[in-house]
């Protein structure tokens, strides 16, 4: 989960960085007990929900299940990758970065990289210029005609690209660049004879940004009959479109305090929807965003409200973005603007409370694909397929009130009958209770529902628990069962990862050492619970043996079907059944026998 790094410096890095003081930076925590408490910024949270613990340096929230050590708080809340969360740590401590001498290759890709975002920044100021000056008159009135401010203009850095095919080279050639280096800013393009032209002439430029606020890339919109209609640049060294959100720079700070993002399609949308005072808006760039955009999104906030165009394209794009930020565990919600508008027409039309009313209109997400669903069911085949629609949805809600209320509306709005879609719906939880991994915010409760009894899976969680508090009983649990006998995941690699660290001679668990090496955010935030909540096990001795019991009871009845399976295939074949496996069965079945009989 965390390589690339020295496992050295990281712990240097960790030591240095008290969760508490870390956290304490971020959020109002007050003292419980061992522990502190604050309010969760991953999810809206009215009464404190967030635990975290100083002896263990982890933090755990108990209403959405985020959970971690505090470079985990750090990506989750700065939005970062696990790299550039360590560079924020190690800077704040002054713990220097390990140097390392960089190869030739890879001194030449840092220096490449840092004159193309020369070259960016350079060209951003040029378009500004060129806005302002006389030849920008075209691409003023097209922003006066927009209702665009000049304060607004200048916050979102807006600039034109002039009609001449080499206006903007030609000055960035006189700073010294090449043409290789503007080619791959996507400033230009190469000729087929030789030489390059610049790739936006006559256009309203728009500024892309990385989450520092470094331009690394641009969007031109048309101000003549050109197609297309809005150009971007090609993807780069620095641009990635697929990790990007346009203008998250400026809206990132509204975003964590209303922790909802709005996301709208077009440049102009946001810079409409920021004009008007809704400050958390951002764009995808497209009619679709992708799993990385929505891992940064989840940084920063707990809700999305999609708010796209009201056509087929639009819709289309919702449904995929809601697939996306649902598989995150985000809340989602879907914002229905009236036909033929976008957010900016609306704007300009209606005005701020027009949005305002379809902002705050805007339906959770299994109601809008109700919606959706109810529109295509009026033919057999449109309820099967509407049914199919909806049902993954209805499985995935936490609170069995809210499941029973959205069967009732379901089978109203689908007309078929209630008892027909919770037939559907346990059919859909046992298929996917061998095949769904889930996401890694959802809730333990929800989690030990997948591949294992619930007896068995809170005896797998005890058995964890019990070898983090004290490594002796390692040993003791690796000599009766093993860690592919854990049945559920999430369990299974936590009690992999600590059996191999006692292995690696650990004495003692050190439970943010082993979230660094654990794979799945889901194992991370299960062992952050497991950390930071306080319960007492009075008889651990006891709790222990029943625990291990129940495992290998699990594993016998496992084989026990395994071999009732081999005997029924050679019996229906007209074979003879082997004589180990006759011998191994019928043992087995003493075996149980032997532990269910009661003591005399």
């Amino acid at each position: 989960m965390r390589e690339g790094l020295d496992s050295a410096f990281l712990d240097q890095v960790r030591a240095r960085s008290d969760i508490v003081e870390v956290l304490g930076q971020y959020l109002d925590l007050k003292k419980a007990g061992k522990n502190y408490v604050g309010l969760c910024p991953f999810h809206p949270d009215r009464r404190p929900s967030l635990s975290v613990s100083p002896d263990r340096q982890m933090f755990y929230c108990f209403a959405c299940g985020a959970g971690g050590d505090v470079f985990t708080f750090v990506m989750k809340r700065e939005g970062l990758p696990f790299v550039e969360a360590v560079r924020l740590l190690a800077r704040r401590a002054g713990v220097p970065w390990p140097e390392r001498r960089l190869t030739p290759a890879e001194e030449a890709r840092s220096r490449h990289r840092r004159r193309l975002l020369e070259a960016l920044d350079l060209a951003a100021k040029a378009f500004a210029g060129w806005l302002a000056g006389p030849g920008g008159e075209p691409a003023r009135a097209y922003l006066s005609r927009r209702g665009v401010s000049e304060e607004t203009a200048r916050r979102f850095g807006l600039g034109y690209a002039p009609p001449g095919w080499h206006s903007l080279s030609r000055l960035l050639a006189g700073r010294g660049f090449t043409e290789g280096e503007l080619v791959d800013a996507g400033l230009v393009v190469p000729r087929e004879g030789g030489g390059v032209y610049d790739r936006f002439r006559n256009r309203l430029m728009f500024p892309i940004w990385d989450l520092h606020g470094q331009v690394i890339a641009f969007g031109g919109r048309a101000l003549d009959e050109s197609q297309p209609k809005y150009l971007n640049s090609p993807e780069s060294p620095v641009f990635q479109k697929g990790s990007t959100w346009y203008a998250l720079h400026l809206a990132r700070e509204a975003i964590r305090r209303e922790q909802r993002a709005v996301v709208v399609e077009g440049y102009m949308d946001v810079i409409a929807a920021h004009q008007a005072g809704f400050a958390s808006v951002v764009a995808s760039m497209g009619t679709a965003f992708t799993r990385e955009q929505a891992r940064v999104l989840q940084g920063y906030c707990s809700a999305v409200t999609i708010c796209y165009d009201a056509d087929v394209a639009g819709q289309s794009a919702t449904w995929r973005s809601l697939e996306i930020l649902r598989d995150l565990g985000l809340r989602v919600y879907v914002a229905s603007l009236p036909a033929g508008d976008d957010p900016d027409s609306l704007l300009r039309r209606e005005g701020r409370d027009a949005l305002a009313r379809v902002l705050e209109g805007a339906l959770p997400l299994v109601e809008y694909r109700l919606e959706l669903a109810a529109r295509t069911a009026s033919t057999v085949e449109g309820k099967l397929q509407a049914v199919a629609n909806i049902i993954p949805l209805l499985a995935d809600l936490s609170s069995p009130v809210e499941r029973e209320a959205y069967v009732r509306e379901a089978a109203r709005r689908l007309g078929t009958s209630e008892e027909a879609l919770w037939q559907e719906l346990r059919e859909y939880r046992r298929r996917r209770r061998g095949h769904k991994s889930q996401g890694p915010r959802e809730r333990i409760a929800e989690m030990n529902e997948a591949g294992s009894t619930p007896a068995l899976a809170r005896a797998e969680e005890m058995l964890v628990r019990l070898m983090l508090e004290d490594p002796q009983r390692v040993e003791r649990v690796r000599a009766r069962v093993g860690a592919e006998d854990f049945r559920h995941p999430v369990w299974r690699e936590l009690a992999a990862g600590i059996m191999e660290s006692v292995v690696a001679g650990g004495a003692v668990v050190d439970g943010a050492r082993l979230a660094a090496a654990l794979e799945s955010e889901q194992a991370v935030s299960a062992l952050a619970r497991l950390q930071v909540e306080e319960l007492a096990c009075p008889d651990p001795e006891r709790a222990l043996e029943d625990c291990l019991g129940l495992l290998e009871g699990e594993r016998r009845r496992q084989r026990l079907a395994e071999l009732a399976t081999s005997i029924r295939e050679c019996e229906s074949r007209k074979e003879p059944v082997p004589a180990h496996i006759l011998d191994e069965y019928q043992e087995l079945v003493k075996m149980v026998h032997r532990r269910r009989r009661p003591a005399g």
